[in-house]
């Protein structure tokens, strides 16, 4: 008797020392080229077939489409009118593309539907429509901008604190993808949620949020110093912010500027984000 359960707890054992030695497995979905227009991220991904520039818009959870876009790739539109909806103005209505294909890189994404835009004020010259996470929650990304790379991932048994498949010293945070990309970080000692935007060309903060935090705002245009913003392990310094109203729901927002100087890999059913610093242009650490 004894012998026979002495075999079975050497066997449970194995098996959970085997189960241990599994380690996260990332394996490469699509890699697509980026270029930096106007400060932004741009890829150029094929919608119904016809070339499409696009804006990689992480602060959105909505990808939109530009008109003179939707025209080219012969979308079908339709109106979606929300002036019953409680949030919503009166008379307020929307346009949308029916589902049609995408294609970033070598995956096609099928069924995507978009919001017909107007190009934001800021949008770079000749790219109106911009990519949100609703064509990539899917998947794990890794962004490494600083080198001109978007990747599109796999991940499985990716929990706990795993290592970066690139190697060395990392930062880890909770990742929350409900409303853009959000994740707990402190600004001058000071507990802050920051949104992560790739589609912003420099990281803001808006007068409200700079007011709770104490900062003093000067210059035209308006910028504030935060002298230390912390991610988890990392910890940036004498960092200048604009300071932006255009959306009082953001706060503190790290935008292209911060993810230029990073690499960084983001597990959104995993709720993580992992990222390292560059040597390179960008937000200074």
């Amino acid at each position: 008797m004894k012998r026979w359960m002495g075999r079975l707890f050497a066997s449970l054992f194995s098996v959970a020392a085997a189960t241990s030695a599994i380690a996260c497995q990332i394996t490469p979905v699509a890699d697509i080229p980026v270029r930096w227009v106007d400060g932004r991220p741009v890829l150029t991904a094929n919608l119904n077939d016809r070339p499409i520039d696009w804006v990689l818009a992480t602060g959105s959870p909505t990808s939109t489409v530009a008109r003179s876009d939707a025209r080219r790739a012969g979308l079908t539109l339709y109106e979606v009118d929300h002036s019953n909806d409680f949030g919503h103005a009166r008379n307020e209505r929307e346009e949308w593309s029916y589902p049609s294909t995408l294609k970033l890189g070598s995956l096609a994404v099928r069924e995507a539907s978009f919001k017909v835009a107007v190009p934001s004020p800021g949008a770079p010259q000749g790219v109106g429509s911009t990519l949100g996470l609703a064509a990539l929650n899917a998947y794990a990304l890794e962004l490494d901008l600083g080198h001109g790379r978007l990747r599109l991932l796999k991940a499985n048994g990716c929990v706990g604190d795993e290592h970066l498949y690139w190697g060395g010293a990392y930062s880890m945070l909770a990742l929350d993808t409900d409303h853009g990309w959000r994740l707990p970080a402190s600004v001058n000692g000071k507990a802050v949620t920051v949104t992560v935007d790739s589609g912003a060309a420099e990281s803001s903060i808006t007068p409200d949020a700079a007011l709770r935090l104490g900062l003093e705002t000067k210059g035209r245009p308006r910028t504030a110093l935060l002298d230390a913003v912390t991610l988890d392990q990392e910890t940036l310094h004498s960092v200048s912010v604009m300071v932006n109203d255009s959306d009082a729901s953001k706060g503190l927002v790290l935008g292209a500027d911060f993810l230029r100087a990073h690499r960084v890999l983001v597990l959104p059913a995993e709720h993580r984000v992992y990222f390292t610093h560059n040597d390179g242009p960008g937000l200074v650490k």
